[in-house]
């Protein structure tokens, strides 16, 4: 099992990685855009000399022409794949899996390593659990699974995750969806990055309500006479 945890942790840190390597080549192919189409194909606003592209509601002004903006580079670089990859696609509201995005068919078992799988592992028995830490993200019910939410972490980039009960015949599951039209505002690996960032999102909002161990005392007991 460590090793198992190991290579999925070697294998997210290596997408991430891949992700920050290209940033100078994004921001100088981005600065020989037209902004305003932009941001019109990735459903964001121009205003003020910046891009803003809320990202897990959060607002992050992308100046141009540097495209630079005051956020973590693995942010910042997932920000221009986003702006750099969106075509304007409409959403088609069909919900497919990781290898069914343009790319994802080798690495498939690597994402649900640390996905779905680890959202099983972790609330498979704590329905109520993922519910509210879903709802208080914003996510939006749908009738999948045991329990199942969209959320749009980008303005054209919907995800879905569910999870299902373990019960006598079947181990706990869970799964991550990206509407079909993925491809269109990500490659591969950054939507590797945002899938996973939706579940560990969602685990640290559970874990951060359950109640803390009290406190080992550093008092020298007293031996009793």
């Amino acid at each position: 099992m460590t090793q198992k945890v190991h290579d999925v942790s070697a294998a997210r840190a290596a997408w991430e990685e891949t992700l920050t390597r290209p940033i100078g080549d994004l921001q100088r192919d981005l600065a020989k855009r037209t902004p305003e189409q932009t941001a019109l194909n990735a459903g964001t606003v121009y205003r003020d000399g910046a891009i803003v592209v809320p990202y897990w509601g959060v607002e992050y002004a992308v100046r141009v022409p540097e495209y630079e903006c005051e956020c973590p580079p693995g942010t910042l670089a997932l920000l221009l794949y986003y702006l750099h990859t969106a075509d304007g696609a409409p959403l088609t509201g069909k919900w497919v899996a990781f290898r069914d995005v343009p790319g994802g068919t080798f690495y498939h078992n690597a994402f649900q390593g640390y996905a779905g799988n680890r959202l099983a592992k972790s609330l498979g028995d704590q329905v109520a659990a993922f519910k509210y830490a879903a709802e208080t993200m914003g996510g939006e019910g749908e009738p999948f699974g045991d329990a199942a939410y969209r959320f749009r972490p980008l303005p054209r980039f919907p995800l879905m995750a569910i999870l299902w009960q373990a019960d006598e015949e079947f181990e706990a599951r869970g799964s991550v969806l990206f509407d079909a039209s993925a491809g269109h505002y990500l490659p591969i690996d950054a939507c590797a990055v945002v899938g996973s960032s939706l579940v560990q999102k969602v685990v640290r909002l559970v874990e951060s309500r359950r109640p803390k161990p009290p406190a080992m005392s550093t008092t020298p007991l007293t031996s009793m006479e």
